[in-house]
């Protein structure tokens, strides 16, 4: 919807004095008088006159306010702060000074901390649900877990083989299975070490070597081969895994080929000095 301007300006001639433009604003002002009017004799004195107009919220008083009365503020704000903007608009368009400008700062900075104060307890919502969430999964497991106890013990008294097993003693299963395969690692590393003592081994191959050696000898997952050669292996999708895996065999299938050439150099010399 259009505003005729023009219809606020029928009786009021455009003056460029200060007590005229003071006289043109007491439709605007907030709560102006003809006696307050009277009082102003610069500008200056008006600003004083707007200036005492309040403060705006602080932080500490909106946190005492429940969620409807901070949602009722938020539309006071609002409907004030359209106010404001229609009255500077208007004075743009009749040519006439805006008094209000630091009215307009303190409701849009009532307005800033208003939203602070509800995101802050929108976040703390969020933490409290999630930490709800979490006690509820865990009593939930335990009782599953106490329900799986049970059965097994049922189907152990019954005289039943091959009992299934709960996730921790699968997870230790796991571990302790890991533990001894880096343990073979670290004796065929050892074993390895002494045929190179003993010249059985080429005496071009250096630590790496040995070690690539020593993996060969051990039965590995692709688990443990992407822990050797990737550090952050656990963050990696599935995708990501393939990718990376294909990669790093391809690199260990290049660094076999070097330890056979060298291998093969060895033998090649010891031939020529037998013969």
């Amino acid at each position: 919807m259009s505003i005729n301007w023009h219809y606020f300006r029928k009786g009021m001639p455009l003056v460029t004095s200060a007590r005229g433009r003071l006289r043109e604003l007491s439709l605007y002002s907030k709560g102006a008088t003809a006696d307050d009017m009277k009082k102003w004799t610069s500008y200056s004195d008006a600003n004083a006159a707007v200036a005492k107009n309040g403060r705006a919220w602080r932080s500490d008083e909106l946190r005492l306010k429940c969620h409807d009365d901070l949602h009722k503020l938020w539309y006071v704000l609002l409907i004030e702060k359209n106010k404001l903007k229609s009255d500077s608009l208007m004075c743009k368009q009749m040519g006439q000074i805006f008094f209000h400008k630091n009215d307009l700062k303190k409701v849009n900075l009532s307005m800033a901390r208003l939203l602070t104060i509800v995101n802050e307890r929108k976040r703390l919502r969020s933490q409290y649900r999630i930490h709800l969430e979490d006690e509820y999964i865990k009593k939930v497991k335990e009782r599953e877990m106490n329900e799986f106890l049970a059965k097994r013990d049922r189907q152990a008294a019954a005289g039943e083989k091959n009992l299934p097993m709960a996730e921790k003693e699968v997870a230790a299963m796991l571990r302790g299975k890991e533990q001894e395969r880096m343990q073979q690692l670290v004796k065929a590393r050892e074993q390895i070490a002494e045929k190179k003592k003993e010249g059985a081994l080429s005496p071009l191959l250096e630590e790496i070597d040995l070690d690539f050696l020593a993996q060969t000898k051990v039965k590995l997952s692709q688990r443990d081969i992407l822990k050797m050669y990737v550090g952050n292996w656990a963050a990696l999708s599935l995708v990501q895994r393939r990718k990376v895996m294909g990669y790093v065999q391809a690199q260990r299938a290049k660094h076999a080929k070097q330890i056979f050439l060298k291998e093969l150099g060895a033998i090649g010399r010891k031939l020529d000095r037998q013969e």
